[in-house]
């Protein structure tokens, strides 16, 4: 779907604090270096940051994870190495993000993506993105390409091209929290 020209360079430009406007596992999103203090504060004050229920941190593996949460519980890393679904899930005991991420957001949800190119650009770039998903409100669908409003996202530094029917969701995104004991509960 995406080459590997595409990926070098929404990598450099995420690096530069851009703000770049791709698909992850089929859900269009506005997205920044989790790192990035000026593409954080970029996406914060776009209109769309305002209508957002959960901000996402998208991670490339369950290590990645594990970088950025204190625990995981035994039975939430079972479900995330068998499911196969995307999967966010509300952790409340975060770690190692800028404190400006982390005072934003009510809510921060860390999604292992499951589409290719995105784990690859994760890992050229070396750190979690920060991902608003692009969710119809009325019924928790993800908005087409042709259906977003750009002028939205007034700081974009690049939209990803790719053909509207090679960007396929066959599952929707599931929203989970997890308590102390593990219980897993399913919230979306």
């Amino acid at each position: 779907m995406h080459n590997e020209d595409n990926l070098l360079k929404i990598s450099t430009i995420l690096k530069a604090d851009g703000i770049v406007l791709f698909p992850a596992d089929g859900v269009w999103g506005i997205a920044c270096n989790s790192y990035s203090v000026f593409g954080l504060e970029k996406i914060f004050n776009a209109p769309i940051a305002k209508e957002i229920d959960y901000h996402e941190i998208l991670v490339s593996d369950i290590l990645m994870m594990k970088q950025h949460t204190k625990t995981i519980h035994p039975r939430v890393e079972t479900l995330l190495v068998y499911h196969e679904r995307p999967l966010k899930i509300i952790f409340k005991d975060l770690q190692s993000l800028p404190n400006q991420l982390v005072n934003q957001a009510s809510e921060l949800c860390i999604r292992i993506v499951k589409d290719t190119f995105t784990r690859r650009l994760i890992g050229t770039l070396g750190n979690p993105i920060y991902f608003i998903s692009l969710m119809d409100k009325k019924n928790n669908n993800p908005i087409p390409f042709h259906d977003l409003d750009h002028r939205n996202f007034p700081a974009l530094d690049y939209i990803l091209k790719v053909r509207e029917e090679s960007v396929h969701q066959e599952f929707p995104l599931l929203i989970a929290t997890i308590d102390e004991e593990g219980m897993i509960e399913i919230l979306e």
